[in-house]
């Protein structure tokens, strides 16, 4: 049982007993009739600390009733031994017979009396992203927008619940009170690691959790342990050179109240080690109860012989090692990344964008990190699997980063960190263009409907009919055969004047027409609705290895077997150009960044269509929990936003 636990229950009883007894006290005569008053205590009595807090305990309440005999109550002290079980101990004495339910699961600690507290910002413009509304009679705030809705869901999709409240970032008149840098600067803290050491674990052991600890970047360390492995683990800390300028080491007051009986090599190894403990002034009830005891006490010396700053983070010790970096093993879009075996070395030489974006973000660490690179392939020097396969290696711990075109998706984080993305992308189909009409031979029909042309041709007849029989009538010798053809009849020079008008409409919108089938390229793709594609059951490619695979069948629903693997862009062209007649495919399912590269080299033979499937894009991939993940970030946005660096990146890579 922990000090803490003690001193609490301590407290509540010294407070009860001055509650119950100080208002009302008996007379002489009247001390028979005592009021008995049920306590229950949690105590550990196979621990040395219960024992030591039994008997205080005892001590304490013989002590006070001797000094104030004519109390009329008294306190019944019931014990328990809680057996590594404190919750289940305190309802057994405060509902006798009754057990709590076992937990389902996982929950958040009980924070019955208190919330998490979230910042939010307090906008004047753009507050569809985050909005406050105040209640002009109450002045109590409610949210809404965008990101408090995407906060809400994202709680509510927790496996487990938590209590908050927002508190706006703002001053007494209700304003902003700063950037948002200076929002963020609020929260400092983070426990990037927590070690757990076994009571009885051996020295070789806990060296074991030391080495673990010193491959990290953390040099703030925050003990909380019994004294006899404190004791255990100071000394071997101090011994492997941990307790130096650069680290800060806490302990909790449960190891710095309890360091009487450490011995002075457990002492001297503990120097620079900072605790807290607490002060009770010297009195004579003090004295005569440290007697009754036999209890005595050290101090902790806060000073290590130094006056330097510890740093509290430092890289990880890598004299003899380096960073393992997983890279793809790619055999098409090889602009993203790219691996050059040397022939007559065999020695790999790496480039592409991910490549020229990784060397540029640790170029801007405030660090140094050595790293190597190690190509995710087989014997063959071909992929040794998918990109999930190759993420994975880290929660084997087999590599300590992964660089390449990955794409930062839910269900990966369940076992890697990512940092931000350092590149946007969508998932978007790309489907062939129909036929060019304007290399029909038969075009020049197009602008008419064939009605039109039909009732162009009648009309020619019925005209000429029509003036052959107005000039019949009128005995025109010379609209018989002659040359000249001279029309004498005004109803017939009507009927022309109509006709030669109606004609130059027409011709004037035919002229139109052919000129714009002419001179319009007009691209129609072969497909755009993803449900027709779906029921009709045609193939759809998609880049092998990559998490499209799963969209396609678990979102869109496509059928497994109508799902093609492809491996580059001459594939995809392949593919599409044989078309779902000749073993081909419909449409090619890709991310955002591949389709570009691909329309770059086939830009007058396909186009992209449909939805777009949003995803956060390309990021590097670490292990849960890795404190890297934050600088890396950092240096990622400090990257991709120098203008300058990202336009000199993509037009060496992409221009060629």
């Amino acid at each position: 049982m922990s000090r803490s636990s003690t001193l609490a229950i301590f407290s509540c009883i010294v407070v009860l007993v001055r509650n119950l007894g100080g208002p009302a006290m008996a007379a002489e005569g009247d001390l028979s009739r005592k009021e008995r008053v049920k306590v229950g205590l949690l105590v550990d009595s196979n621990a040395p600390m219960g024992r030591i807090a039994s008997s205080c305990i005892n001590t304490a309440l013989s002590d006070f009733y001797e000094a104030h005999p004519n109390y009329r109550t008294r306190l019944s002290l019931h014990f328990r031994n809680p057996q590594n079980d404190v919750v289940l101990a305190a309802s057994a004495v405060l509902w006798p017979g009754k057990t709590l339910k076992e937990p389902k699961g996982w929950v958040m600690p009980s924070l019955k009396d208190t919330k998490m507290k979230i910042a939010v910002p307090v906008k004047t413009g753009f507050s569809e992203f985050f909005k406050i509304h105040w209640d002009q009679r109450t002045g109590v705030p409610s949210y809404s927008g965008f990101s408090y809705d995407m906060f809400v869901a994202v709680v509510d999709a927790l496996p487990f619940y938590i209590p908050y409240e927002f508190v706006p970032f703002m001053n007494a008149s209700r304003q902003s009170a700063g950037t948002y840098d200076e929002m963020l600067y609020q929260i400092k803290l983070q426990v990037p690691y927590r070690s757990a050491i076994h009571p009885t674990a051996r020295d070789i052991d806990i060296l074991k959790e030391l080495n673990k600890v010193m491959t990290m970047s953390t040099r703030v360390f925050l003990v909380h342990m019994t004294a006899t492995l404190g004791s255990r683990l100071f000394v071997l800390a101090n011994e492997a050179g941990m307790l130096n300028e650069e680290s800060v080491w806490i302990v909790t007051d449960g190891l710095s109240s309890l360091l009487d009986p450490v011995g002075s090599t457990a002492m001297s190894s503990m120097q620079g080690v900072v605790g807290v403990r607490p002060y009770v002034p010297m009195s004579k009830t003090l004295k005569k109860f440290m007697e009754k005891q036999l209890n005595s006490s050290h101090g902790i010396s806060p000073s290590n012989g130094t006056e330097t700053e510890p740093k509290g983070w430092v890289m990880p010790s890598l004299k003899d090692t380096k960073m393992k970096i997983a890279v793809p093993v790619k055999t098409g879009f090889s602009e993203f990344f790219k691996i050059h075996w040397d022939q007559r070395t065999g020695v790999p030489s790496y480039s592409g964008f991910s490549y020229d974006m990784f060397v540029a973000v640790v170029d801007a660490l405030p660090f140094y990190i050595p790293y190597e690179f190690v190509p995710f392939m087989n014997a063959s020097r071909q992929s040794a699997g998918t990109y999930d396969e190759m993420l994975y290696q880290i929660k084997l711990q087999k590599v300590d980063i992964v660089v390449g075109d990955i794409t930062v998706v839910a269900n990966r984080s369940n076992y890697v960190d990512f940092t931000l993305p350092y590149s946007e992308s969508g998932v978007s189909m790309v489907v062939a263009i129909k036929d060019d009409e304007r290399r029909n031979m038969w075009i020049f029909l197009r602008p008419l409907s064939w009605d039109l042309w039909l009732t162009i041709g009648l009309s020619f007849v019925l005209t000429g009919l029509i003036v052959c029989f107005l000039e019949g009538r009128h005995q025109n010798e010379d609209f018989g055969g002659s040359r000249r053809e001279k029309v004498v009849n005004n109803r017939t020079r009507l009927v022309l004047a109509v006709w030669i008008f109606l004609l130059l409409i027409i011709t004037q919108s035919y002229t139109a027409s052919l000129a714009s089938l002419l001179t319009v390229e007009r691209l129609q793709p072969q497909y755009v609705d993803v449900q027709e594609l779906v029921r009709k059951h045609h193939h759809v490619g998609y880049l092998k290895g990559s998490y499209v695979r799963e969209l396609l069948v678990r979102d869109l629903g496509f059928d497994e077997s109508r799902v093609i693997a492809l491996n580059s862009a001459e594939e995809y062209h392949e593919a599409l150009s044989n078309g779902i007649g000749n073993g081909g495919v419909a449409a090619i399912y890709d991310e955002t960044p591949y389709i570009q590269l691909f329309l770059g080299k086939y830009c007058n033979k396909y186009m992209m269509v449909g939805p777009r499937y949003k995803n956060d894009g390309f990021g590097f991939a670490f292990p849960r929990g890795s404190p890297l993940v934050s600088y890396f970030s950092r240096a990622i946005l400090n990257v991709t936003q120098d203008k300058t660096k990202m336009n000199k990146i993509e037009t060496m890579i992409f221009s060629g």
